[in-house]
Order: C-alpha cells, then sequence, then structure tokens
C-alpha cells in the first residue's frame, strides 16, 4: 500500500487535516482507534503491512506516536495494522545495528561434520575480531587481525603460541564477529518468514553463497540474533543461545599462555590455496597409508590414518613446509563446492585420476592424477562420487 512511512506522512499532509490537539477530543479519539484493533483482532496473517516489510521497509506504525490526523486516516480508510501480540517486526538493518553496537558476544556453537561426528562449543567474541572458544577440555583463543592463536590444554598444563601468516588468504579461518556482520549485512539477504524459536517469535533471512546455505533468526522484540544456521551438504554448523554485551575479563580473550603453562611456539602460512597444496596432502596420505590413497579426503580420519613413521621424508618438503601444505589442502577442500575425489584403493604412482574440479566461470577440468601430474581435461574423467 505505502513504500515506507514517509509516502503515508505525504499523503496525510495532503489531506489537510488540522492535526492540532484538542484535549477534549483526544481522549476519545484514542479509545475509538483501541477499539476499532480490538474489533479487528488479533491478525497472524501475512498482511499487505508484513508483505511491505519483508521488500526491505518494515511497518512501524505500532512503534511511533500516532497523530491525531494519522488516527483519522487509520479509521477512516480501515488500513489493517499487523498485530503482533504486544512485539513488533524488525528489517535485517535493525539486526545489523544491534550487533554492531554490542561489546562482546556470546553464544554456543554445534558442528556437525560430513561424517556425522559432532563438536560442541561456546564462544565469546568481540567486535575487534578477537574469540575464545571452549571445547572438549581445550581452550583456544584468536585475535584475527594479526593472526595470533594460542591454544591450551588445561589438564596438561600446555599452550600451544603461534601465528598465522598471510591469514587473508585463508577463508577457512573463524573470525566469527566478521561472519556474523557479513551475513546480516549481506545484499542478498531473502526473508525466510516469521516462526518461535522457544518462547522466542524471530524473524528470518537466508543467503546462499559458495555452496553454503545460511540463515540467521532474531528476535522481532530486540532484533538480536536468536540462532544462525550454515549448511553445506551433509555438514552443518550452528550458533544459538546469544547473550549480547557480556560482561568478561578482557585478559581472557588475549592470546598468550597462562602462566606456569608449558608453551610450544608455532607458525603457519596460510598463503593462497591451491591444488598443488591437494596434492600435497594426497602424497602424504598414501604415503602414510602404505602406499594406497585414502577411501575419501575426511580431515577427521586424517591424523588417524597416516602413519607418520612410514613415510619416506625424502620425498616430501621440510615437516614446516609440508605443515602449511596440508592445512592449505584441507582449506581448499572446504572452500572449493566443485570437486570430485576418486582415489579410494588407486595406488600411489598409478596413471588413474584420483582428482579433479572445475575452477569457477572456466569450462575446463583439472585433474590430479595417481602419479600427481596435474593436466587440464576438456571432459570430466569417470568415477568417484561428486
Amino acid at each position: 500500500m505505502f513504500r515506507d512511512e514517509n509516502e503515508f506522512d505525504r499523503l496525510v499532509e495532503g489531506l489537510k487535516i488540522d492535526t492540532r490537539v484538542d484535549p477534549a477530543h483526544r481522549d476519545a479519539l484514542r479509545d475509538e482507534v483501541m477499539a476499532q484493533l480490538d474489533r479487528a483482532g488479533p491478525d497472524t496473517s501475512r498482511s499487505a503491512a508484513a508483505r511491505t516489510a519483508g521488500a526491505g521497509g518494515r511497518c512501524r506504525m505500532l512503534l511511533r506516536p500516532i497523530s491525531a490526523a494519522a488516527a483519522v486516516v487509520i479509521i477512516g480508510v480501515g488500513i489493517v495494522v499487523v498485530w503482533l501480540g504486544g512485539g513488533s517486526s524488525i528489517a535485517l538493518a535493525d539486526v545489523q545495528e544491534r550487533l554492531a553496537s554490542a561489546g562482546v558476544v556470546a553464544f554456543e556453537l554445534e558442528a556437525v561434520n560430513a561424517s556425522g561426528e559432532l563438536m560442541k562449543a561456546e564462544m565469546y567474541v568481540d567486535q575487534s575480531s578477537r574469540s575464545r572458544m571452549t571445547a572438549d577440555g581445550t581452550v583456544s583463543i584468536f585475535d584475527w587481525r594479526d593472526g595470533r592463536i594460542v591454544n591450551v590444554f588445561p589438564a596438561s598444563r600446555l599452550a600451544i603460541v603461534g601465528r598465522v601468516e598471510n591469514l587473508k588468504f585463508n577463508p577457512y579461518h573463524r573470525d566469527w564477529m566478521a561472519g556474523l556482520r557479513r551475513l546480516v549485512g549481506s545484499a542478498d539477504a531473502e526473508p525466510a518468514g516469521e516462526r518461535r524459536i522457544g518462547d522466542v517469535e524471530v524473524a528470518g533471512w537466508s543467503v546462499h553463497e559458495d555452496g553454503w546455505d545460511m540463515t540467521v533468526w532474531a528476535d522481532v522484540r530486540t532484533a538480536e540474533l536468536v540462532e544462525v544456521d550454515y549448511r553445506r551438504g551433509d555438514a552443518r554448523t550452528t550458533m544459538r543461545g546469544f547473550r549480547y554485551d557480556v560482561e568478561i575479563d578482557v585478559a581472557l580473550l588475549e592470546p598468550v599462555a597462562p602462566e606456569g603453562y608449558q608453551v610450544i611456539p608455532v607458525t603457519a602460512d596460510a598463503s593462497k590455496a591451491g591444488e598443488a597444496d591437494v596434492a600435497a596432502l594426497l602424497r602424504v596420505w598414501a604415503l602414510g597409508n602404505g602406499g594406497v590413497f585414502p577411501d575419501d579426503l575426511d580431515a577427521a580420519q586424517f591424523s588417524t590414518s597416516v602413519n607418520w613413521q612410514a613415510i619416506d621424508w625424502q620425498q616430501v618438503p621440510s615437516p614446516a613446509e609440508l605443515n602449511d601444505a596440508i592445512a592449505r589442502g584441507f582449506w581448499w577442500l572446504y572452500w572449493e563446492s566443485d570437486w570430485t575425489y576418486a582415489g579410494a584403493g588407486v595406488e600411489l604412482g598409478d596413471a588413474a585420476a584420483v582428482f579433479w574440479y572445475r575452477p569457477k566461470e572456466v569450462d575446463t577440468y583439472r585433474v590430479i592424477f595417481g602419479d600427481l601430474r596435474i593436466e587440464a581435461s576438456a571432459q570430466k574423467p569417470r568415477g568417484g562420487e561428486d
């Protein structure tokens, strides 16, 4: 009906109604407005006002003072105001603004990988891209501004302290606050309707990007996040139980080892991942698996399925370079959506195609063979599972 509130106000002004407050008439007018709303009753349908809200400008008539002239128009032409049981609807911009104004945000994290393995964690994040994650008795603290990381193991009083170089090239790193800000600020977000999560009425928006389906749900009263869901194939990550402006000792967000802990320093290079890193990962996996490529490329199985003592270190880079290549290889696998693995049971050195992918906006495939050659192919190789 109206594109926004300004258009409504212009219509009212055009009626040339005397909007001066008449004390004798004000109370009766208010009673008449409320009576009209009472007779209409709770309206939970997707009214014209609600549809207008979904298009970008959320109806806020219940939140703003209603002038005498506006009240006359509401009664006279029968405008239906969406009834939300005492609450109000929101725009995604409201969610973005509330998140940006928060100090420390806490939430619960639940992640399930493609193999169905579950990981639960408690998270604290702040606006400066620092985060603290506690999971399975381990505390991980990250400062994504400069790549500083510390993993603390209280049971053994051990701390692994390091820095990740070239972090900007690593799409897999978890700057949770930046990710949330980007999601709720996406220009591609589409309304996902309204529903209840527990006792909270929420409005949702969905974004599809790089193979991921992401949905954010926010409280229609406070514009604070209630649940965020990331899905890609069988893998999913869910964030819930959000708490805003949590009071926490800022020292707990600093990636430094606790006093009295044994410290192991590490460094890593997150330079832009590519197919060469995947080939290096495949080489190590086969060398540590009796010369045979694994059944699948499940990162959760890598550390347990590779026999490191069986590897001929003359065939691989230095341990530090190898570690970086493996990490980048897994980052690449995680981020790329159009790849196929067909190496199960294939021996290292075989001529069969074991891995291929098609780069974005390119018609040809890139193929890695059992002897780790990498070639372009106009045809998609046969075999494997997409």
